[in-house]
């Protein structure tokens, strides 16, 4: 059974887990080669103004913690990265900023954390990794906030860590 979203009969959900994003969807990542251990991996998300339906995934090489944190301290905002447009016919930029390496003075309000289990192997033919899943990393970011994702390497050495997230920016945030 199906169920007409908005009114229109075109858009129908034919799943309960099933959604339509209208609007403007960007991809970014990125990868941070060497983290020694108890430093951090952090990338810094400013919206600018517009709310933001984002998920993200992490990915460790051993142990970490990851932590969001709503409205941290900024000294430095970091190296920007550059969002690619998901959709081919509409190269338009996202309002929404993102960088990595930021300078945090105060992590302040921590709204999500979890604890990445290292892997073991360390082989290309059985080595895996610890990851925060993208369906664990869904939010809608508030546009007048700002977002730090940061990882801890907690796996007693130096190891990878990546990033990546897609992201929409659309009309919900009238809702």
């Amino acid at each position: 059974m199906g169920y007409a979203v908005g009114g229109d009969p075109e858009q129908i959900v034919r799943h309960g887990q099933e959604q339509i994003h209208d609007g403007n969807f960007w991809t970014v990542s990125y990868y941070f080669g060497s983290i020694s251990d108890a430093a951090v991996a952090s990338i810094l998300m400013i919206p600018g103004g517009k709310n933001v339906h984002t998920g993200f995934q992490v990915k460790s090489g051993g142990d970490a913690l990851v932590e969001i944190f709503e409205n941290p301290t900024i000294g430095a905002n970091g190296t920007q990265l550059t969002p690619q447009s998901n959709n081919r016919a509409n190269q338009k930029n996202p309002q929404i900023s993102i960088y990595r390496s930021p300078t945090i003075t105060s992590a302040l309000t921590r709204i999500f954390h979890n604890y990445i289990i290292g892997g073991g192997g360390g082989n290309s033919l059985g080595g895996q990794d610890g990851v925060i899943p993208f369906e664990d990393g869904k939010w809608i970011l508030d546009g007048n906030n700002t977002y730090l994702i940061r990882a801890t390497n907690q796996a007693g050495q130096a190891k990878k860590f990546a990033f990546s997230a897609a992201f929409w920016e659309s009309g919900f945030d009238k809702l």
